[in-house]
């Protein structure tokens, strides 16, 4: 029961942070304050410098991501863990697909880390795909945190 609720709240987080950046939400769009529980501090992230397309077109990626990663959480805590790792996946997984995107957007923005960044966190999907697929619940629990944790990771160097 336990595991489950951590990973409804785990979705409902994702689909929180997913709903703020595509209706551009105060803290995530300001670009002033980057605030947690009402308390404001400087947003310290570094600006991404993309071209307009391309950083709309980056933002629906995340959308994307983030939809991805709740329908993730939703499949591992029904115990389907077939499904959790198809999403895995063919929606966050390596490819070459995202190894160019990446390479792309970290060209593109002069940042070079943000190449890393995303990599790590499609190898991380890759790690859970490989964690759900085997049946192992426990350890595609222990992966989607991983994941989660990368994405935070860029997301708390990075901004728009």
């Amino acid at each position: 029961m336990k595991r489950i609720f951590t990973a409804v709240l785990i979705a409902g987080a994702a689909a929180t942070f997913a709903a703020c950046h595509h209706q551009g939400g105060h803290h995530a769009e300001s670009g002033d304050m980057h605030g947690h529980h009402g308390i404001s501090t400087p947003d310290e992230r570094i600006t991404l410098k993309l071209p307009h397309e391309l950083k709309a077109m980056q933002k629906r990626m995340m959308v994307k991501h983030m939809d991805s990663l709740a329908e993730i959480t939703a499949a591992i805590s029904a115990n389907e863990l077939d499904k959790a790792a198809k999403i895995a996946k063919e929606n966050l997984g390596t490819s070459e697909e995202e190894a160019v995107m990446c390479r792309k957007l970290s060209d593109k923005s002069g940042e070079a880390e943000l190449f890393t960044l995303g990599m790590d966190t499609h190898k991380k999907a890759d790690e859970l795909s490989e964690n759900a697929a085997k049946g192992d619940r426990e350890a595609a629990l222990k992966s989607l945190a991983a994941l989660t944790k990368s994405c935070n990771a860029c997301h708390e160097r990075y901004k728009h």
